[in-house]
């Protein structure tokens, strides 16, 4: 009779931490994390205001584990934080101000485990054995929203915009537009589902853009996008914290 065993040990983590009670965010998996998590044999596990996301393992005979589904290639993993009454966020910074988008549209917050470099899973504490990446919500984590195709017209004087993946794995591809011939404009940008960064040539202004229309609902507050590629260590458990200061 054969040893083999199965289990399912924890990959990554996800906490919100906040001031308004247990229940007063929802996070779930969007739509293509659901699909992700399915093609890499993890699963997601909520419970309030934190989840875990778990890795399917063999346990062989000799008590090693084997990973049936190893993430082979740059791999991005969507969670959504929904609010229970929005009215409340308030209470909570940034949601207490308001930041003018670059691109004139309705904004979310953008939180991901991508250094500068777009390395993913740099930089992190030890936390009693546990390692840890923290997110303080600000201002600088405001993202537009934007559907992946849209009309876009910048302001006088600007005759460049540039539009680069903000993903992990190959160098990104700019995508320069010319907007000098304002006859031309409103320019029709078409892009893939991802998360972008929008630059006016000549200026030192720069906007994050997530191009998702599966994602465009009207209680989503935040957009957690956790990346992992052939390197990912499934003997590690890494814990990303977000915390909404209060006002």
């Amino acid at each position: 009779m054969s040893n083999i065993s199965w289990k399912y040990d924890i990959l990554f983590a996800l906490r919100v931490i906040h001031p308004l009670g247990p229940d007063f965010f929802i996070l779930q998996p969007a739509e293509d994390g659901v699909a992700a998590m399915l093609n890499h044999g993890l699963l997601f596990k909520p419970s309030p205001s934190s989840a875990l996301v778990v890795a399917e393992k063999k346990v062989m005979p000799d008590g090693s584990k084997k990973v049936l589904r190893r993430i082979a290639r740059a791999q991005s993993f969507t969670f959504l934080l929904r609010a229970k009454n929005k009215a409340a966020l308030s209470h909570l910074k940034p949601f207490d101000s308001a930041t003018p988008s670059l691109l004139g549209q309705p904004q979310v917050l953008y939180f991901d485990n991508l250094n500068a470099a777009l390395l993913p899973d740099q930089g992190l504490t030890n936390e009693n054995g546990l390692l840890v990446m923290s997110f303080t919500a600000g201002a600088q984590h405001r993202a537009a929203r934007i559907p992946e195709r849209f009309h876009y017209a910048p302001p006088v004087g600007v005759n460049a915009v540039q539009v680069t993946p903000h993903r992990p794995g190959s160098p990104p591809t700019t995508l320069t537009f010319d907007t000098s011939d304002k006859k031309k404009l409103p320019l029709l940008i078409d892009l893939q589902p991802g998360t972008y960064r929008f630059a006016h040539v000549g200026s030192p202004h720069t906007e994050l853009a997530i191009a998702d229309t599966s994602l465009l609902f009207e209680d989503v507050v935040a957009v957690i996008r956790i990346f992992k590629d052939e390197n990912t260590d499934y003997d590690t458990a890494i814990r990303y914290d977000l915390t909404f200061e209060p006002v």
